[in-house]
């Protein structure tokens, strides 16, 4: 692979991240279900959350883990009678 390929796949990615950081400043201050309080500076919650980034949209939704946990087990219960029916 030529130097210039490289370059190119690495300013592709770095164009990718910096695109997903500019969404980082929308990221918002709580759960998008149960408005639980969420601290960027606590590190078990930034490890532990979900974070949907919908670019098209230019919206980051975030979730707390049980609100998450209860949103797929929803999911799994209407799959189940989908394919029960």
């Amino acid at each position: 692979m030529s130097i210039k390929v490289k370059n190119n796949k690495k300013t592709g990615s770095e164009k990718e991240f910096s695109k997903k950081m500019g969404l980082f400043d929308k990221l918002p201050d709580y759960c998008l279900t149960c408005l639980a309080p969420f601290n960027k500076k606590d590190k078990q919650m930034v490890m532990t959350w979900y974070v949907i980034v919908r670019e098209k949209e230019k919206k980051v939704n975030l979730y707390c883990p049980s609100c998450w946990d209860r949103a797929n087990q929803f999911l799994e219960e209407v799959n189940d009678d989908r394919t029960n029916s």
